[in-house]
């Protein structure tokens, strides 16, 4: 009878749930207004879907260097693409879908975890999307939102496994695991073995034969084997080179950070709760209550996937994607615990930075951005602000601030209303820079400009090479048959505009285009930088002075 009754009770957790409406609503709001008034992000976007165009227009040639990339965010492109057409809108919707599908199943995984809490099944999900982390990274085309919705559905394959259909639950973990390696790399060992591995010891409720259940882990791992053997032993690339890419994938390096980057960011990240009471309060009585199993089992995957993200990529914010749902589980799960009272003004403290964000973009309106950039220049760095902010509008500023009064002022009665008033704090920020998307910031960030210069010079049958740190931005955009020359320092640049008299350099600099040595072929921003394209006549007859990163 126990192992029926442990049975319905994991059936009911695992049901199909309707789409959680808070959660989705806010999604919505936050990727549909990023992919449609955002263009793709320079060095993040752009390298997937650079790597995405090659592969499938070039498999054999420009796609072989891409060869080694896990492939599964590439498949799903290209199956898009098959159907409906080469198109930016699907390609960066691929992965924000999987950050939708992770808000989905983790309301059943926590009323897993926590049967005799079904609160849970609500609040989890309005944690997750409440992340600021969340927030700013759902409608990145990275494979980490991919990861993080393999992590969690393991986790749940796991349980699985444990409460009632073991060859189920131990063949779709297998499933999970492949699949999180196809994502991301091996990295996606990292993330899930060691919760396995422990699994005897954090679970507790009932007694599980070692003998069998480390037999059983390692056919899911032989299983996740045989389902990747075709990716790792593709003739093209090399298979070590998949098998022990551990660390941060050649696509997704970002070097020049140090490596305090994600703690000094870790208040905004985790924005709003970080910076509410009740969550810090619900903390305090929980460290007086037992743990049980379910919240050691979050607090233990959450820690494990953290570390994760530090050894392998500890200056790549998006690599935490994998970790937040387990801490969202862990924070739903620690709120029950809270007396859950209604308080005037319980949301004055999140809704701060949000007004404080909102002043800034105001203040932008108001000092002359010359004057401002001449000030930071002497005190703070002589590279200069990013050029866009001085593009900034005042409606977003105007939203932000008022949005943020309304919110800040807000006290609903019911805890879930409280939740979700919370959760909006992060999407209405997405909005105000939507706004700013939509009315002034897009020519900063918008590569089409240039790509289409580009492409029309390949069509002229004129060579085009880049110097400097090339991001992909204008292969997709552009449509390229050919990839850019990279080019990594000026006596290159030099040698190839000698050999190369028709050809054209892209190159990136910063400062005033007033005191640019020549006029080149065509002038563009490129986020915080200004782009340039220089015919190799130019190059050679300024002795690469027009290369200068700085004017």
């Amino acid at each position: 009878m126990t192992g029926i009754a442990g049975w319905w009770t994991l059936r009911s957790a695992l049901r199909l749930q309707p789409l959680p409406i808070w959660p989705t609503a806010i999604w919505l709001v936050v990727v549909g207004g990023a992919v449609i008034a955002r263009p793709p992000v320079f060095g993040v976007d752009s390298l997937y879907l650079s790597a995405s165009w090659w592969l499938w227009s070039e498999p054999d040639g420009a796609g072989a260097a891409f060869a080694n990339e896990p492939p599964l965010l590439h498949w799903l492109v290209a199956l898009g693409w098959q159907i409906f057409g080469v198109n930016e809108f699907w390609a960066r919707l691929v992965a924000p879908l999987f950050g939708l599908l992770t808000l989905v199943i983790a309301g059943p995984m926590a009323r897993m975890l926590w049967p005799k809490r079904p609160q849970t099944l609500i609040i989890a999900p309005i944690v997750l999307v409440g992340f600021g982390a969340f927030a700013s990274m759902a409608s990145l085309t990275v494979p980490d939102l991919l990861l993080a919705f393999f992590v969690l559905g393991g986790n749940a394959c796991l349980l699985f496994a444990l409460r009632a259909q073991p060859m189920l639950g131990w063949i779709s973990f297998g499933a999970a695991l492949a699949l999180g390696i196809l994502s991301k790399g091996p990295v996606a060992l990292l993330h899930m073995l060691p919760v396995a591995l422990l699994v005897p010891w954090l679970w507790r409720a009932r007694p599980i034969a070692l003998g069998r259940y480390y037999g059983a882990l390692a056919a899911s791992l032989l299983l996740a084997l045989v389902i990747t053997l075709p990716w790792l032993t593709a003739p093209e690339g090399d298979w070590a080179t998949r098998l022990g890419s551990f660390g941060e994938s050649a696509l997704g390096r970002i070097d020049s950070r140090p490596w305090y980057w994600l703690l000094l960011l870790a208040p905004l990240l985790l924005f709003p709760w970080f910076w509410w009471k009740p969550v810090w309060r619900s903390w305090q009585r929980q460290r007086r209550m037992p743990i049980d199993d379910g919240l050691r089992f979050a607090g233990v995957q959450f820690a494990v996937s953290l570390l994760a993200c530090l050894l392998t990529a500890p200056r790549a914010a998006h690599a935490l994607l994998p970790a937040l749902p387990m801490l969202a589980l862990f924070v739903a799960r620690m709120l029950t615990v809270q007396e859950n009272k209604p308080k005037d003004y319980h949301a004055a403290l999140p809704a701060l930075p949000v007004l404080l964000a909102g002043l800034l973009f105001f203040l932008l309106n108001i000092v002359p951005f010359a004057h401002l950039d001449a000030v930071w220049r002497e005190f703070m760095s002589p590279t200069g602000l990013p050029i866009w902010l001085g593009g900034t509008g005042l409606l977003s500023g105007l939203v932000a601030i008022g949005g943020g009064y309304l919110l800040g002022q807000a006290a609903p009665r019911a805890f879930v209303a409280r939740l979700v008033q919370l959760a909006l704090f992060p999407a209405l920020i997405s909005t105000a820079i939507t706004i700013e998307f939509v009315t002034s910031l897009r020519d900063f960030f918008d590569p089409r400009p240039v790509a289409a210069r580009i492409q029309s010079l390949e069509a002229a049958g004129r060579p085009v090479a880049v110097f400097g740190d090339y991001r992909g931005e204008y292969d997709l955009p552009g449509r390229l048959v050919a990839p850019l020359v990279p080019l990594t320092d000026a006596g290159a640049v030099l040698g190839w505009s000698a050999q190369h008299p028709e050809g054209v350099v892209v190159s990136y600099f910063q400062g005033s285009t007033l005191r640019l040595p020549r006029r080149p072929l065509m002038l563009g921003a490129a986020g915080d930088d200004w782009v340039a394209l220089w015919e190799s006549a130019d190059v050679v007859e300024s002795d690469g002075a027009v290369l200068a990163t700085r004017f």
